[in-house]
């Protein structure tokens, strides 16, 4: 019998997601045969869920349900590669608030949904001036294996004080200035 070769294809894949679908190429054919002769299908398999850890799984191939009568098959495995995944950043854009405001917790409330921590540009307890800003965050995951490090921004406004003016209340005997 002649050989053919069966090679699993390699697939690249986000952490948490699932897996693709595995699949496969053939290769030796002789005497202008095609896929036409092969019955059935190889088993195609790998460890890796989609909770598996970045880094590289081996997929397997084996001769499964696959079949034809004048070939002997060769496997020769792929790999699958996990690679980190980008966090999900939701940050809505603040209210505006009056010059003389305190940046704070209203204002620099990034989530993520996964576990990390924040840095804010400007920090909380600035003092912005009046007029459009742009608040920007860095979120560095606690897994830095697993997930990349993220970034958002969201614009503020920061209106002027009102300033309340009073006049002097004076006494004057008549006649005078």
């Amino acid at each position: 019998k002649a050989r053919l070769t069966l090679t699993a294809d390699s697939h690249t894949r986000l952490y948490g997601q699932a897996n693709p679908a595995l699949s496969w190429a053939v290769s030796g054919f002789v005497n202008g045969d095609s896929a036409a002769v092969l019955v059935g299908a190889p088993e195609l398999s790998t460890a890796a869920t989609a909770a598996s850890a970045v880094g590289s799984y081996p997929i397997a191939i084996g001769v499964g349900t696959l079949a034809a009568a004048d070939y002997e098959f060769a496997f020769v495995p792929g790999t699958l590669t996990v690679t980190p995944a980008t966090p999900t950043l939701t940050w809505p854009a603040p209210d505006p608030i009056e010059y003389g405001t305190a940046l704070a917790a209203l204002q620099l409330n990034a989530t993520a949904d996964v576990p990390g921590t924040f840095t804010y540009t400007p920090a909380a307890g600035t003092v912005l001036p009046a007029g459009a800003h742009t608040l920007q965050v860095d979120f560095t995951p606690t897994d830095g294996v697993n997930w990349l490090p993220a970034s958002a921004s969201v614009p503020l406004t920061v209106t002027k004080a009102r300033l309340t003016l009073t006049a002097d209340s004076h006494t004057r005997l008549y006649g005078q200035a």
